[in-house]
């Protein structure tokens, strides 16, 4: 069994790099484009992250799990099964500006599960950020000004899915270390999407499979660095480091694709960033 340890600090540097690494996959997964099917990009993704991982998880079948860990394990691997095959969708299809901008509704589906999950309590600042968070979210889709798309709505479904996940993770990184926590869920999102691959699967390239394995790498590694932020820092703490995010992300679709970045993305990311953040500094007041 481990313990959740309090080192704010460094939780946040690993959180930094969690969140560099997710702008890097979202960029290699958008220059795959919709040519290969979201789930069997998805599946390829998870199956190579399980076979990097795989001697964790042979340790894992030697020494056994901890008692009442298996239901949790199970559930987190169809949620974020669901999750991903969304997220994969959309992204190659949005810029990653935008993905990033719309991903930012995960922490406040994070402080808004807290609450509803782990019965943390609902405070009146979370309320207005949940709200404000909300706003942004309007003013980056612009429904009624611009065609809200599969791929947007898909982003959103993401991100409300993974919040769902990462509150597991929460609670299993208490009793599993983060490399098995990672391992694990590499195999078993794996296992889940292989039917629904193998319906839609397609030959793919040298180019696409390599640029696929690139996000295997940096997907996994971004998992592990992030169950331990969780592992060393309160959820509170970590969010606004995600907002990092971006900048490069915007930088990604400046610089590396030449597609342009509308205003009101860079609007709705900032409401959203300034509602979590603002809610994590008068709740980290509130504590100290």
């Amino acid at each position: 069994m481990t313990a959740t340890t309090d080192r704010p600090i460094a939780g946040i540097a690993w959180s930094l790099v969690a969140g560099l690494l997710t702008v890097a996959t979202n960029a290699l997964i958008h220059a795959v484009g919709p040519a290969v099917p979201a789930v069997q990009a998805a599946f390829i993704r998870f199956a190579l992250g399980a076979l990097v991982l795989a001697p964790v998880l042979v340790l894992v079948v030697r020494r056994g799990l901890p008692e009442g860990v298996a239901r949790p394990l199970a559930l987190r691997a169809v949620v974020h099964a669901l999750a991903v095959a969304a997220w994969f969708y959309a992204l190659a299809r949005l810029t990653p500006a935008e993905s990033t901008a719309i991903g930012y509704l995960f922490p406040v589906a994070m402080m808004a599960g807290g609450v509803i999950f782990l019965g943390e309590r609902l405070t009146r600042v979370r309320l207005w950020a949940v709200i404000i968070a909300l706003a942004g979210a309007v003013v980056i889709l612009r429904p009624g000004f611009a065609p809200i798309s599969a791929a947007h709505l898909s982003m959103v479904a993401a991100a409300l899915i993974f919040a769902v996940s990462y509150l597991i993770a929460k609670v299993l990184v208490r009793r599993l270390e983060p490399m098995v926590v990672v391992a694990l869920l590499s195999a078993s999102v794996a296992l889940c999407l292989l039917p629904f691959a193998a319906l839609a699967w397609i030959p793919v390239g040298g180019r696409d499979l390599a640029l696929i394995a690139a996000s295997a790498a940096t997907a996994t590694i971004g998992q592990l660095c992030m169950t331990r932020a969780l592992k060393l820092a309160p959820v509170a703490v970590l969010q606004p480091v995600a907002f990092f995010q971006i900048i490069w992300a915007t930088a990604a679709t400046v610089m590396i694709f030449d597609e342009p970045v509308n205003a009101a993305v860079l609007v709705g990311a900032a409401m959203i960033v300034a509602a979590v953040a603002w809610a994590a500094r008068v709740e980290a007041q509130a504590r100290s």
